[in-house]
């Protein structure tokens, strides 16, 4: 009997201190990506014109403050081919205390028809995992990283 007791609470103390460490992990990394992402520094933007097409390459700078890997992805699951849109899958993987760049790209073959189309929306995700535990997927629109060239 006192030996599943002990069991019991050896179990909830080690139950509580992983899910601690995790929440922990979460909070330092939200922290220190929000904090990092008002600094130019932390990214950059470079927008390559050849003709009526456009090269957009983005770098991130991706800290990892927490106790786990972070491994962080971006793409384009649905590229718009009609309006000759494409872009580059990446990925990278930070390993925790330490900081890496993440680099994509998003290429427009056809400015005009771009330009043209109804919705100048390039649908993209974002992926952010703390391995092994949780990850989060968000949603958004890289299409004003084009727009803001293609309307000057």
């Amino acid at each position: 009997m006192w030996a599943i007791r002990g069991f019991s609470i050896a179990l909830a103390v080690i139950i509580v201190l992983a899910f601690g460490t995790v929440f922990y992990s979460a909070y330092v990394d939200y922290r220190g990506i929000s904090n990092d992402a008002s600094n130019p520094a932390f990214h950059s933007v470079v927008r390559t014109m050849d003709g009526n097409s456009e090269t957009v390459a983005v770098n991130l700078t991706v800290p990892n403050q927490g106790l786990y890997a972070l491994q962080v992805s971006v793409a384009c699951p649905e590229p718009d081919v009609a309006a000759g849109v494409s872009c580059q899958h990446a990925s990278v993987t930070v390993p925790a205390g330490q900081t890496r760049t993440l680099e994509f790209r998003i290429t427009v073959a056809n400015l005009a028809r771009f330009e043209s189309s109804l919705s100048q929306q390039i649908n993209g995700s974002v992926s952010i995992e703390i391995m092994p535990f949780a990850s989060v997927s968000l949603n958004y629109d890289l299409g004003s990283l084009v727009e803001a060239t293609t309307q000057a």
